[in-house]
């Protein structure tokens, strides 16, 4: 795809899988080794087991997300948790847990997570540069938690005019709200928007639905790179960005 770079005023960015990664995160691991710390029998707890048991929960989240008008920030306060993490956890045969059973499974969920997320290697080399050739940054990315103090321990939060985050149907990817918000914030037309993502069905389709020019990030998700069509800008490594803006 070639696109006219100097017509691009602002470039956006996910964030996992794309300017951050968690090196070895294997999450039936983590949520036994969760479980076990809180005092729980997990010796019956398969990955298949844990497999079926977030899907029945994600149905719940979105059902309720759905029927329910929750606003854009749900998930961030740990007590929208009680219920979901109920369904998970009588699924995989912990039976009925007390509220602040669940929450202190929660908590140690959210603490691990953020933890184990690190900045890629070429991340802050190529938001710097970019930052300096009079680009505007931003952040847009799929989760349910605030990353503005995340974004503070990497050294690149001052980076970003706009910070925007999200796991609530309608408003996050692959939705554009939030990517028109963004550029709103900027006060610039969307056209004029570049956003960097590492799924197509997500980051590409939300850039597309807002008119933004799409870049895919492989390094994370090798096959995205088969999913994309020819309006699509495909890197391999961040640092490319350098190169085409």
């Amino acid at each position: 795809m070639k696109i006219d770079s100097s017509q691009v005023k602002a470039i956006l960015f996910d964030m996992h899988h794309t300017i951050t990664k968690k090196p070895n995160f294997n999450h039936y691991e983590i949520i036994r080794k969760i479980l076990i710390s809180c005092g729980h029998d997990v010796s019956g707890i398969t990955d298949e087991k844990l497999d079926i048991g977030i899907k029945k929960m994600d149905e719940w989240i979105l059902r309720h997300q759905k029927e329910n008008d929750v606003h854009i920030h749900w998930g961030h306060d740990i007590t929208d948790w009680i219920e979901p993490s109920r369904v998970l956890s009588e699924e995989i045969g912990l039976g009925n847990l007390t509220d602040e059973q669940i929450l202190e499974i929660e908590r140690k969920w959210k603490e691990e997570n953020k933890k184990r997320e690190i900045l890629v290697e070429d991340a802050f080399e190529t938001l710097s540069e970019l930052k300096q050739r009079g680009y505007k940054l931003g952040l847009i990315t799929r989760r349910y938690d605030d990353p503005t103090e995340l974004l503070q321990d990497f050294g690149i939060y001052n980076m970003f005019s706009v910070v925007e985050w999200s796991a609530t149907l309608g408003f996050t990817k692959p939705y554009p709200y939030q990517l028109i918000i963004a550029a709103s914030k900027l006060g610039l037309n969307p056209i004029r928007c570049v956003y960097v993502g590492n799924f197509v069905h997500l980051d590409v389709e939300s850039a597309k639905r807002a008119g933004m020019i799409p870049v895919l990030t492989v390094w994370g998700n090798p096959d995205e790179a088969s999913r994309a069509d020819n309006d699509t800008i495909v890197i391999n490594r961040l640092s490319e960005l350098l190169d085409i803006f």
